[in-house]
């Protein structure tokens, strides 16, 4: 089995998957056994909040909010043979999800948005609190994680391809 286990931390994870997961797997069958405290999952998506229906599958390259009361972990499973579809972006901040399986540094794993993009800032579950910016013209040498979820600010409308291969 070509699964792998996305790791929660107890309060919000900012979330995402870089793959096309096989069927029948929907935000209820993934996150339905975590003690999310009541808090609805959320995606960011054209400028506004959207709580996440159980029914939903869960989308590549699109960053999650998800609350649970511990430490715990979801089982994901990839349809490899699936290439996500590019994630569109309008111009200002997007809630996106890491394109790769390997961590990379920003320049690396965001280089489909060409200079597209201004800045990129992560979430560190563990600490329930933001990273520091990571700025496109700074170099972007710092590293991105897959399975994490980014907000990353888009100068212009553009799209996050998938990283491939």
């Amino acid at each position: 089995d070509d699964g792998y286990y996305l790791d929660l931390e107890a309060g919000w994870n900012f979330i995402s998957t870089p793959s096309v997961l096989s069927g029948g797997q929907t935000v209820r069958s993934i996150f339905g056994d975590i003690n999310t405290a009541g808090h609805s999952l959320y995606l960011f998506r054209n400028s506004s909040w959207r709580p996440v229906s159980g029914e939903d599958p869960m989308i590549p390259l699109r960053g999650y909010w998800v609350y649970s009361s511990g430490r715990d972990a979801v089982r994901l499973n990839p349809d490899p043979g699936t290439i996500p579809a590019p994630v569109p972006l309008q111009a200002g901040w997007n809630a996106i999800g890491y394109p790769g399986i390997q961590q990379a540094s920003a320049h690396d794993a965001l280089s489909s948005l060409g200079d597209a993009w201004s800045f990129v800032i992560g979430f560190d579950a563990s600490v329930q609190m933001y990273e520091e910016p990571i700025r496109r013209d700074g170099g972007g040498s710092e590293f991105l994680y897959p399975s994490r979820g980014y907000w990353v600010y888009a100068d212009r409308d553009w799209a996050l391809q998938p990283v491939t291969g």
